[in-house]
């Protein structure tokens, strides 16, 4: 949601993707822990965004017309803090140049084993081995702090329903 003139207006819709049978792995400390308390447990969360042997991708679906730098200064806003001055935020921000994400269209980022790989439409923009940077754009999504805080409920409530499967 994107506030305009006291009017939030949908910019994106968000889901995040992972391999069940990994994640029941990797995650698998949590399984008696009851489901209600999995959605605002903030070491699973925690987990989850520093598992690197766990595939993750958070894709967005865009709701509306929105120009790459604009997506780049909503995440830099969020990423600056952890990365600033870093060579991999500097090459991560250099993929949103002359993009242009038209209503319908995804962009999606992918991080296993440390690699983030950045996708518009599935065509690979970028990748990057940064621990770091996996861990710093997940966080936006799944953190304490999320950007789109019910998507992390979301995901909360569906990590529980695999971990107690």
């Amino acid at each position: 949601m994107k506030n305009i003139a006291g009017i939030k207006v949908k910019v994106y819709a968000a889901g995040l993707y992972v391999d069940e049978q990994v994640a029941k792995r990797s995650l698998g400390k949590y399984k008696r822990t009851p489901a209600a308390e999995l959605k605002h447990n903030n070491t699973l969360f925690t987990d989850l965004i520093m598992e690197k042997a766990l595939e993750k991708t958070v894709q967005l679906v865009f709701a509306r017309g929105v120009k790459g730098p604009a997506v780049l200064n909503a995440l830099d806003e969020r990423l600056r803090p952890t990365l600033e001055g870093t060579p991999e935020l500097d090459e991560f921000r250099t993929y949103f140049n002359g993009v242009k994400l038209e209503k319908g269209q995804s962009l999606s980022f992918s991080s296993v084993y440390g690699v983030l790989t950045t996708k518009k439409d599935g065509k690979v923009l970028g990748s990057i081995n940064s621990v770091p940077l996996c861990n710093a754009l997940f966080d936006v999504y799944l953190g304490s702090d999320p950007v789109m805080p019910p998507l992390r409920d979301q995901v909360g409530e569906s990590l529980a329903r695999i971990l107690h499967q």
